[in-house]
C-alpha cells in the first residue's frame, strides 16, 4: 500500500492532476475538482416545479411541465472553467459527475413528477467526432446514474452543423437551428414524459426547437433540465 501511494505521489509530482475550476493540484481524495471549488459552486436552489427563471425563459414560447437548472454560469466563474474543461479538454468524467450531483440534488429536494427518460440535446456528427463525446449526454448519464431513470441516447439527431452559437442572440440561434434537428427514424418514440437535458441554457432556442420536435412526435409532456443557466 505504501509503495502504491509512493508511486501516486511521484506521478502527481511530474504529472499533477489539476482542478478544472482553479487549476491547482488535486489531493488524493479529490477526484473531479477540489473541495474549495466544490464549495464555490453557485447552486441555483431552484425548485423544479415552481416558477423559476428557467421556466420563465420559455413562457409564451413553449409549454413545459417543469424546468430547472442546477448551477449558475457566470463569465470567468468556476462553472465556466469547469464547462471549458468538459467541452474542450475532453473531461467527460467531469460532466457525468456533475450530472450525478445534479440528480442527487433533484432527489433531495423532490420533483413533482419525474420524467420517464432522460434525452440529451445532440451534437452534430462532425463536432462529436472532434470532441469525442456529447457533453449533454455525459450529464444525462450522470442524472440517470443518480436517479435510476434511463437515458435514451440518440433519440434526437442533429443533421446540420451550425458552428458556435455562443455569440448569437436568441432569434439568430433559433433561425440558424430551426431545421437542424430530426428524430431518429430507427427509434420509435413511445415515451409520454421526457426530461430534455442540456449543458448550458442561455436563450433556450435549441431546447425550444428540440422540445417542439418531441411534441410534434406525440410526446405529451416535456421537462427541461440544464446543468447551468447563463446569467449576466
Amino acid at each position: 500500500m505504501k509503495a502504491f501511494l509512493l508511486v501516486n505521489d511521484l506521478f502527481d509530482l511530474f504529472f499533477p492532476r489539476l482542478c478544472p475550476g482553479c487549476d491547482l493540484p488535486l489531493q488524493h481524495s479529490e477526484k473531479y475538482f477540489c473541495i474549495y471549488c466544490e464549495l464555490q459552486l453557485p447552486h441555483t436552489h431552484f425548485n423544479s416545479y415552481t416558477d423559476n427563471s428557467v421556466y420563465k425563459l420559455f413562457a409564451g414560447r413553449l409549454h413545459l411541465e417543469q424546468a430547472d437548472a442546477f448551477l449558475y454560469f457566470v463569465k470567468k466563474g468556476v462553472v465556466q472553467k469547469m464547462m471549458y474543461s468538459l467541452k474542450y479538454k475532453g473531461n467527460e468524467a467531469l460532466g457525468e459527475h456533475l450530472g450525478y450531483l445534479y440528480g442527487l440534488a433533484l432527489k433531495e429536494k423532490g420533483i413533482c413528477v419525474w420524467p420517464d427518460s432522460w434525452v440529451a440535446v445532440p451534437l452534430h456528427a462532425d463536432k462529436l467526432k472532434v470532441r469525442g463525446f456529447n457533453q449533454a449526454a455525459a450529464i444525462a448519464r450522470g442524472l440517470s446514474k443518480a436517479t435510476g431513470i434511463p437515458f435514451v441516447e440518440n433519440l434526437i439527431l442533429r443533421q446540420v452543423n451550425n458552428g458556435s452559437q455562443t455569440r448569437k442572440k436568441r432569434f439568430e440561434r433559433w433561425s440558424s437551428s430551426i431545421d437542424s434537428f430530426v428524430l431518429n427514424p430507427k427509434m420509435p418514440c413511445s415515451m409520454s414524459r421526457i426530461g430534455l437535458v442540456d449543458d448550458v441554457v442561455t436563450t433556450g432556442s435549441t431546447i425550444e426547437i428540440c422540445a417542439n420536435l418531441l411534441k410534434d412526435s406525440g410526446i405529451a409532456q416535456i421537462q427541461v433540465y440544464a446543468l447551468c443557466q447563463a446569467i449576466n
